[in-house]
């Protein structure tokens, strides 16, 4: 492997655990992945959700 393989590989790698890592640290602060409120969302399958009674919702 080349130096310019090496260092795109790395640069790919830190992007992907950053975006891991945001991900991990929103769901622990129980903020929702698209930001909206899941009690009156359609989408919502609501098998995992439970919404709590000022609207938050827990997974």
């Amino acid at each position: 492997m080349s130096a310019g393989t090496l260092i795109v590989a790395a640069i790919i790698l830190l992007l992907a655990v950053s975006a891991a890592a945001v991900l991990l640290r929103d769901r622990a602060r129980g903020k929702n992945s698209c930001g909206c409120n899941c009690k009156g969302c359609s989408g919502c399958s609501g098998t995992n959700v439970t919404i709590g009674e000022n609207g938050d919702s827990r997974y």
